[in-house]
C-alpha cells in the first residue's frame, strides 16, 4: 500500500474553496490515481471518467474548474496535477525503492535483522523441528512414477488467458448484441487501470463486465412505461379507441 501527501489545511486553501467540495474530491482522486499508476501527475482524458466517477461532459467541466483555480493544468494527453512532483514521489524514485526492497528481501534474514522473531536462534536454518524429518528425506512425499509428485500440477490444468484478441471481441459482439462491446472493453480497461489491479484473465473479466451491463440494460428496459407488455402509453390509448 502506498500513500499520497496532502496538507491537512487543503480544504481551507483559497484554491480549494474556489472549486468547491466536488472539485476538492476530484483533486484528491487525481492524486491517488497518479500515485497508483505512477504517471508523475498526468491524468489522460481517457481516464478522467473513471477518476471522477462522472460522465465525460461534467467530468471535463469539473476538471476545467480545477485548471481555472490553478490546481490542475492542461496537457497534450488531458490534464496534469500542478506541481505534482514538488510534493509526491516520482515514478523513477518509486521504482528504485521497490527494486531495493525486493533485493533486500531476496537476501533473506540477516543475523542483525530486527525481523528475526524473539526466541529463534540467529543460526537457525528456518526449518521447524517437527518438519525436519520430512525435509531430510526420511519421509518423502508420496509420488507416482508415471505422473511424478503428488503435489505437481495436474497435466490438464488450463492455462489462464491474459490478453483479449479480436476473436474474443467478435464472440462477445455475437453474444451481447445490445451492447457496444468496443466501448465497454475500453471502459473495462480504464476501470482496471484506475483500480490498479488488472485482471490476469481479461477474457473472463470482460465477460463478467458485459454480463453486468446486459443485466443493467434489462433493468432499465423493465422500468420504462409500457415495458411489461411491450407497448407504450400512446399505443395502449390507440388500442382502446379502436376497441381492441
Amino acid at each position: 500500500m502506498s500513500w499520497v501527501r496532502i496538507d491537512d489545511g487543503f480544504s481551507e486553501h483559497p484554491k480549494a474553496t474556489a472549486v468547491g467540495l466536488a472539485g476538492q474530491g476530484l483533486y484528491v482522486a487525481g492524486l491517488c490515481y497518479c500515485n497508483r499508476q505512477l504517471t508523475d501527475g498526468d491524468i489522460p482524458l481517457t481516464s478522467l471518467v473513471v477518476v471522477s466517477g462522472l460522465a465525460l461532459r461534467p467530468a471535463r467541466a469539473l476538471a476545467d474548474r480545477l485548471v481555472g483555480a490553478g490546481l490542475w493544468e492542461r496537457s497534450a494527453a488531458g490534464y496534469r496535477v500542478h506541481d505534482y512532483l514538488g510534493y509526491q514521489e516520482s515514478r523513477a524514485k518509486v521504482l528504485k525503492k521497490r527494486a531495493a526492497d525486493l533485493a533486500r528481501k531476496g537476501r533473506g534474514f540477516r543475523t542483525d535483522s530486527l525481523t528475526i522473531p524473539l526466541g529463534i536462534p540467529e543460526d537457525s536454518d528456518g526449518i521447524p523441528e517437527t518438519f525436519r524429518a520430512d525435509s531430510d528425506g526420511s519421509h518423502p512425499i508420496p509420488s507416482d512414477p508415471e505422473i511424478g509428485s503428488a503435489i505437481a500440477d495436474p497435466p490438464n490444468k488450463r492455462l489462464r488467458r491474459r490478453d483479449l484478441t479480436e476473436a474474443d471481441l467478435a464472440e462477445f459482439r455475437d453474444r451481447f448484441p445490445t451492447l457496444d462491446v468496443g466501448r465497454e472493453a475500453e471502459r473495462y480497461e480504464n476501470w482496471c487501470q484506475a483500480k490498479g489491479q488488472p485482471h490476469k484473465d481479461k477474457v473472463a473479466g470482460l465477460r463478467n463486465w458485459l454480463m453486468g451491463g446486459e443485466d443493467r440494460e434489462k433493468t432499465r428496459r423493465a422500468a420504462r412505461p409500457g415495458a411489461r407488455n411491450g407497448t407504450s402509453p400512446a399505443d395502449r390509448a390507440e388500442a382502446r379507441l379502436r376497441g381492441v
